[in-house]
């Protein structure tokens, strides 16, 4: 099928809205027998397709891309939907995911297997929330009178040993709903984690199994775009084996994709039409046109029981946590000429047609300025937003029905409470503080240790990068001058020096242990503490800051400096309690993962009760370290 480039945008409204491919099951499509025993196979004119969209990918490589960001997003016909939804409608956690699934909730039956007076659902790689919020905003409209459970999964915000480069860590939504997420027995979130997907799966099917399940997930591609397709494949593998585990008979599931020229997306896609009733293609209106993403709408869940015979070999490659290059899950011989063709068809309309003149006229307009078509477009794109707000019959929902009904979901960190005071009196710098009952919150949590610190809601990224590699500039440190010496002999006799210099933070989990066995030795000498220069970038060491403070009258606080002031009757109690958390340690247990302390409090309590202490070791962690 030829696709030739348009001189202008598609003037037809309801094509955006209609970008689906059904595909059209036949009898004879069965689910073989066995998985990843067959030699890789390649499809020769998928490859094609292939390289054709990657060489018109390849055009844009020659413009800025700032540039091309900006021209793109002006010439997004969706591009006004997400304005006329703020000012109208006002959703929870308005973002372009959340237009994008609320298109697909109203577009497909993913709720037709609700029997009775309650719904449950599973949302994998959600951060941070869009999905759910969405999914809330159509069940308060649509279905007023359902009790609906739902549990999420993601990569950790709070994980400290999670990559930024990996996540979203926006936690706008997960810091009001913890006990509605799951991130697994090693605390990171990490689905690709076989050990994650049994916690999961054990943790819902205990409750309940659910009837719809969400899978957004994706990875940062930027420096291979050409091998989308190749560098997400395990993900949504991943996500579609714990998908399998948790649905209902006759539940649904939403899984992201991107194009379907390899081998791993077409044998995916074939299971999935051997398992449910029916499997739709879509490209919501509010998914950018530019790129290829598309959805895949399964709806109708046949059960588990007819994967049981497939399942050990299925899942062979989730428990080694990769794919062997040289097996697909299926052999070609095993999948049906009628099922590639259908194949080939939606690639030449979502990819072949769609998005490369999308990209073709894009790089047209932007090398010949159009002030008509602009014009034109403005007027197209007010079109699609009140098309988009009348088709699916949008309006507000009453705030106390939202998923967070106390107040406004950004103002995170304005909450109070009055069960609690941590922080009595903040003067400046200084603090006094009382935590008599502080201890009572505490709340060991193991997880995979953390060898390395990626991102802290305690310190800035820039701050923190060049904190980790302090080493390489280690004897700036030590460069002392006899009259410092001086003072610091003088100031050892009232006080206890707790020195960075002392300490190697190349390998994090280590440096944990021995800061609290330095601050415990400390404590024993009931003198002042004086901490230069000592981070504290993790919540166990938040923690750990906390119960120390609690022994002290004032904590003094600068940039890389700590003074914990005056000793009082408490800091036995602190004394006992690092006792404890040292022996903790023993308790350790390396099973699937290495497992090591890394919380000692619920991770919402630096939300809550905590929350100036964010703040406060933001300024301490920000010391200087020379270039």
């Amino acid at each position: 099928m030829d696709y030739k480039r348009p001189t202008s945008i598609e003037k037809n409204v309801n094509n955006y809205f209609e970008k689906m491919y059904t595909f059209q099951k036949e009898s004879h499509w069965q689910l073989p027998s066995i998985s990843y025993k067959s030699t890789k196979f390649v499809i020769a004119d998928l490859q094609d397709m292939k390289i054709k969209l990657n060489s018109v990918k390849s055009e844009l490589n020659v413009f800025d891309l700032k540039k091309w960001s900006k021209h793109t997003q002006s010439r997004d016909v969706a591009g006004h939907v997400f304005s006329l939804l703020r000012n109208s409608v006002k959703p929870e956690l308005l973002t372009q995911a959340w237009c994008k699934f609320y298109e697909i909730v109203c577009s497909f039956p993913l709720l037709n297997s609700i029997n009775g007076a309650s719904f449950n659902s599973l949302h994998l790689c959600e951060a941070p929330g869009a999905f759910i919020c969405a999914l809330n905003h159509f069940l308060v409209l649509n279905f007023p009178h359902i009790r609906w459970n739902w549990q999420a999964n993601t990569l950790n915000p709070n994980y400290e040993g999670n990559n930024l480069c990996h996540m979203i860590p926006d936690d706008r939504l997960i810091c009001h709903t913890y006990e509605n997420w799951l991130f697994g027995c090693d605390q990171t979130g990490d689905i690709q984690k076989f050990y994650n997907h049994c916690d999961i799966v054990q943790q819902i099917v205990l409750r309940d199994k659910v009837s719809l399940v969400t899978a957004d997930g994706s990875i940062d591609c930027m420096k291979n775009p050409g091998e989308q397709e190749k560098l997400v494949e395990y993900l949504h593998y991943c996500e579609a084996m714990t998908a399998f585990r948790v649905l209902k008979n006759g539940g649904s599931l939403v899984l992201k994709i991107f194009t379907i020229f390899e081998d791993s997306t077409i044998c995916l896609l074939y299971l999935l039409n051997c398992i449910f009733g029916e499997v739709s293609l879509f490209k919501p209106c509010t998914s950018k046109s530019g790129n290829s993403e598309v959805y895949v709408v399964c709806v109708d869940f046949c059960g588990f029981d007819l994967l049981n015979p497939l399942w050990d070999s299925l899942v062979e490659p989730y428990k080694k946590g990769y794919f062997d290059e040289n097996f697909s899950m299926f052999s070609l011989d095993d999948i049906p000429h009628s099922f590639i063709n259908q194949v080939r068809t939606s690639c030449e309309y979502f990819f072949i047609g769609w998005q490369i003149n999308v990209i073709k006229n894009n790089i047209h307009i932007f090398l010949n300025k159009d002030e008509n078509d602009n014009e034109a477009l403005e007027r197209f794109k007010r079109n699609i937003a009140a098309t988009y707000k009348g088709k699916y019959r949008l309006k507000m929902i009453p705030k106390n029905k939202k998923i967070v009904s106390n107040f406004n979901i950004y103002d995170k960190k304005k909450r109070k409470f009055s069960d609690f005071e941590f922080i009595t009196q903040v003067n400046g710098n200084t603090i006094s503080v009382f935590g008599n009952n502080l201890t009572d919150y505490i709340n060991l949590t193991y997880g995979l240790r953390i060898k390395k610190v990626f991102s802290s809601r305690f310190i800035s990224i820039d701050d923190l990068n060049k904190i980790l590699r302090y080493k390489e500039n280690i004897s700036e440190y030590e460069r002392v001058s006899p009259l410092y010496t001086y003072i610091f002999k003088k100031l050892s006799e009232y006080c206890t020096i707790i020195n960075i210099t002392g300490f190697d933070i190349s390998v994090y989990y280590r440096y944990q242990k021995d800061l609290l066995k330095a601050l415990l030795s400390a404590a024993k000498e009931n003198k002042h503490i004086f901490l230069i220069n000592i981070p504290f970038h993790t919540h166990f060491l938040a923690g750990i800051w906390c119960i120390l403070a609690c022994g002290f009258e004032q904590v003094y606080f600068n940039c890389g400096c700590l003074i914990f002031y005056k000793p009082t009757l408490n800091l036995n109690k602190v004394i006992q309690v690092f006792n404890k958390i040292q022996e903790s340690y023993d308790l350790v247990q390396n099973t699937e993962f290495e497992s090591d302390l890394i919380n000692l409090f619920p991770y919402s309590i630096f939300d809550t009760h905590l929350h100036l202490i964010v703040n406060i070791l933001n300024i301490s962690n920000s010391f200087y370290v020379p270039d």
